[in-house]
């Protein structure tokens, strides 16, 4: 079983070991399913053994090995391979026995916990009978005002067993506060629900002479406090537990253990979410720069063969006034103003002829992706 961290690992080097050990001994040590390796191999355009070759290996009448040839531009040079949450779950196991104290009193709390009871104790309750704070200053806790209690010493202890380990908790300032754990360089967002329930709500004689004197609308629903609270990590991504709720068995309070290392693993999963994001980012930067060399190049090619063409022209046009003029030339009796005409027309075509001026044959050269450093133009321009 490999650790919590992914492996990046290249086309070759899988294509070598996904025909050297079955799909299903691989799998387990990248700490995935045998399906999800055949995924990956999918998208890498990697061949894979036919069913049976193992088998025929065994009696020496297996198929030889084929080579790895090239991808396509969709297929992906290099890949890293994330353990799944399953996997990591054995690893976490035993850490879920660890038990974090919630102490029966909220003494001494954290500043932010200090801060939050007070904006919610002050606070008016919503059409669900949730408690909204009074203030931006406030983690991120929605219950009934009976529970206020209970989740401020929950979250506090959570806070203090968090930043004994290294990680650190604030309050975002906003309209709708968020509560921030910083785990491993990543930001995690986490927050305490009270579970409501609803029903639709049945309206009554008495209901519609109320409202009608009120000029109220009657409500849709009757909502009812449970009194369960669930701890959720709520910006995680959508893999591995996101929530720790009381059951019939065990309250919120023996799980903080377990949360925390659920922490760790989503903290885990969305780097590597946001690396391979980057990466295939960087992938796409870099193709749509090979893109932009390329049409520049196919623009340099054509303009130079423009100007050839347009240079073939006028050297044609200058011979052929040339021509002209030596002809002219023998014309006897010599015309008034000859002379001076034949010396104007001379001078034209050498005005014509590009083989006067060397410089304008500079774009004869050969051209080499040298020409295109320093361009920074718009790679579509000349298409038109």
């Amino acid at each position: 079983m490999m650790g919590r961290q992914g492996q990046l690992i290249s086309r070759q080097e899988l294509f070598e070991q996904i025909w050297d050990t079955p799909i299903s001994l691989l799998s387990k040590k990248y700490g995935i399913s045998d399906v999800g390796l055949a995924k990956i191999c999918k998208r890498m355009e990697i061949p894979r053994p036919p069913r049976g070759y193992w088998n025929k290996l065994k009696v020496g009448k297996a198929p030889p090995k084929p080579q790895l040839g090239p991808k396509s531009d969709s297929g992906l040079e290099q890949i890293v391979i994330t353990p799944t949450p399953e996997n990591l779950r054995v690893e976490t196991s035993t850490k879920r026995l660890e038990l974090i104290p919630v102490p029966d009193i909220l003494a001494n709390p954290h500043p932010l916990t200090k801060k939050s009871h007070a904006a919610l104790t002050r606070g008016k309750r919503d059409d669900r009978g949730l408690v909204q704070p009074r203030g931006n200053i406030c983690l991120d806790i929605h219950v009934s005002r009976a529970c206020i209690d209970r989740a401020c010493r929950i979250m506090d202890a959570l806070i203090k067993a968090l930043e004994s380990r290294g990680y650190s908790v604030a309050v975002s300032d906003m309209e709708d506060p968020k509560t921030i754990v910083s785990v491993n360089g990543e930001s995690l967002e986490i927050g305490i629900d009270e579970k409501v329930t609803h029903k639709v709500h049945v309206r009554t004689p008495m209901d519609d002479a109320r409202y009608r004197r009120t000029y109220q609308i009657a409500p849709r629903y009757d909502y009812s406090l449970t009194g369960n609270l669930s701890l959720r990590v709520r910006n995680a991504v959508h893999c591995g537990r996101q929530q720790w709720a009381d059951g019939q068995r065990h309250k919120v309070e023996e799980y903080l253990g377990a949360f925390i290392e659920g922490l760790k693993m989503a903290a885990h999963q969305k780097k590597m979410m946001r690396e391979e994001y980057e990466r295939r980012c960087r992938d796409w930067e870099e193709e749509a720069e090979r893109r932009r060399q390329q049409e520049h190049l196919a623009y340099l090619e054509k303009k130079r063969a423009d100007k050839l063409i347009a240079d073939v022209k006028t050297w044609y046009q200058a011979s052929r006034i040339r021509r002209y003029v030596s002809e002219i030339a023998k014309i006897n009796p010599v015309p008034p103003g000859l002379p001076e005409w034949i010396e104007w027309a001379k001078s034209y075509a050498d005005k014509l002829d590009p083989l006067s001026v060397p410089n304008k044959l500079a774009f004869c050269e050969p051209i080499s992706s040298d020409d295109v450093e320093g361009y920074e133009g718009d790679p579509f321009e000349f298409q038109n």
